[in-house]
């Protein structure tokens, strides 16, 4: 079968259209975030930009990418060839994906870890879920998170993140924008990198996220991110 208009069409840009599509970008690296939700993980990525005020041109953001980590890295694969192909690559592509109950978690790790050009794939992982994540930005918590009869651990994540919306009076549809800003506190972004580190060193079900990477690079956005090491291959 031959390739779908839209990719023949991405291959098809004029000289002069990727040197005017260069020209929009921001001198800092151009990346590509892939998401496994379709709406909560996309709006909370378009909060930060928004509020780091990063050049579209130079952050992508694509939700609904799949039903599971292997197929999010194959359509950042795909996204990846595509613009490279059309002359203005991207400079570095994270996968954003959950553990939860996804029998192919460790496939897709191991996917990132194989994946060419080497370093340019990082997974941004959630365990069990992204909601998790949101969760840190009301409280400190290291409660773990197992699958119960009836419940699953991402449900019941989801309980606490809701009841944390209430207590705090915001609505759930806001907390993202305010959480994006909120997360920039030095503890807290170490805070999030000990419980990562912790939740590596052990067998245990404690829960544990690598969002705050992207955070980092995103808060140094139009000062640095072009010289930052994370976002070049």
């Amino acid at each position: 079968m031959g390739a779908d208009p839209l990719s023949r069409k991405r291959r098809a840009k004029k000289p002069k259209d990727l040197a005017r599509s260069k020209a929009r970008r921001a001198p800092y690296a151009k990346v590509l975030i892939v998401c496994e939700g379709e709406k909560t993980e996309p709006r909370y990525f378009k909060d930060l930009k928004d509020h780091y005020e990063l050049n579209t041109a130079n952050v992508e953001i694509c939700g609904n990418c799949g039903s599971d980590p292997v197929s999010i890295i194959e359509h950042a694969k795909k996204r990846y060839h595509e613009e490279k192909e059309a002359g203005d690559g991207f400079d570095r592509v994270f996968c954003v994906f959950d553990k939860d109950a996804h029998a192919s978690y460790l496939k897709g790790l191991d996917a990132i870890r194989g994946a060419s050009p080497k370093g340019l794939y990082v997974a941004i992982t959630s365990i069990p879920c992204f909601e998790y994540w949101l969760l840190l930005h009301f409280k400190y918590t290291t409660k773990p998170y197992g699958h119960l009869p009836g419940k699953s651990a991402c449900e019941q994540v989801q309980v606490d993140l809701k009841l944390q919306c209430r207590i705090t009076r915001k609505a759930t549809e806001g907390h993202t924008k305010h959480s994006a800003t909120d997360w920039r506190s030095p503890s807290r972004m170490r805070l999030a990198d000990w419980m990562r580190r912790r939740r590596m060193a052990q067998t245990t079900r404690l829960p544990a996220c690598t969002c705050s990477c992207i955070i980092s690079r995103a808060s140094k956005g139009r000062r640095k991110m072009a010289a930052d090491s994370c976002l070049r291959p």
